[in-house]
């Protein structure tokens, strides 16, 4: 038997480690494409985008459900919101905003809780939802187009259940129905913090929403949920939103992550843009 020595034994080792690594990678990217192609999976480019509208927006203070709901507002046309993640702010969303108002009167409130806005004990899907039809009723919007991401997304979602009439569409991009459809990771790391902080924040993200399919079935305003091909939402439930909100449409976009609509605002702007000219 041919004998080696320690380092290169070593790198041997390591060798095929790397290489059942690649395998391993390679295996699963091939299952994630798979499964994701069954629905839509659609790969956006950067291209074909205008430029994004330069300085900066107005910001101001409105009075809704008993707290000051900070937001900016950029643009001309029909109105549209943005709706920002957990944690966020509209500042997250700035670039997005700075495409839409090409075209919109683009609307982006910071949710209670978050940014600039009004803090409370009490905090929930629902009662956020209430605020934004709050805003809506105050600033006379009618009929606004709503982009919502992850958090965002469920306040939409949230929104056309309780208020029928109230929107003309909206996107969501990386929303769950309920906690279990968030891959484990990033529900074990918001109960993490949860215990640390306190935070309602971090609550509602391990304990909300809930939303059944009779709840789903009711909605009629037309949606697009979307997600990407490698988001934290799991895939199921992405497409169990889709399912049972009969009202929409579904894509998953090929190599985005959970945050690609903000992060490559270009590829957010195309995605939702594209859907709202068929409204």
């Amino acid at each position: 038997m041919k004998k080696y020595g320690k380092g290169k034994m070593a790198a041997i080792i390591i060798t095929v480690i790397l290489v059942a690594a690649i395998i391993g990678v390679s295996s699963w990217l091939i299952a994630v494409t798979a499964k994701s192609g069954k629905y839509n999976l659609i790969k956006v480019k950067k291209s074909g985008v205008p430029a994004p509208v330069s300085g900066d927006p107005e910001e101001y203070d409105v009075e809704v459900n008993g707290i000051k709901m900070h937001y900016a507002v950029m643009g001309k046309g029909s109105p549209l919101i943005l709706i920002h993640g957990n944690g966020d702010s509209h500042e997250e969303l700035m670039g997005l905003m700075r495409y839409f108002a090409n075209d919109y009167r683009v609307y982006a409130p910071d949710s209670r809780n978050q940014g600039k806005s009004g803090t409370s004990d009490e905090l929930s899907y629902k009662l956020m939802a209430s605020d934004y039809k709050a805003f809506i009723d105050a600033l006379n919007i009618e009929k606004p187009l709503v982009i919502g991401h992850s958090d965002g997304g469920i306040i939409a979602i949230q929104m056309s259940m309780d208020y029928p009439t109230l929107l003309k569409g909206f996107v969501a991009f990386g929303a769950n129905s309920r906690p279990a459809g968030m891959r484990s990771y990033f529900t074990t790391w918001a109960k993490r913090k949860y215990k640390k902080t306190n935070d309602p924040l971090y609550r509602i993200m391990i304990e909300e929403p809930d939303f059944s399919e009779e709840q789903l079935n009711k909605i009629t305003t037309p949606a697009y949920i979307v997600a990407g091909e490698f988001d934290i939402v799991k895939l199921e439930d992405t497409v169990y939103l889709h399912e049972n909100i009969k009202s929409s449409k579904i894509a998953i976009l090929k190599w985005a992550d959970h945050s690609t609509c903000r992060t490559v605002p270009e590829i957010g702007y195309k995605v939702a843009n594209e859907f709202f000219k068929t409204l």
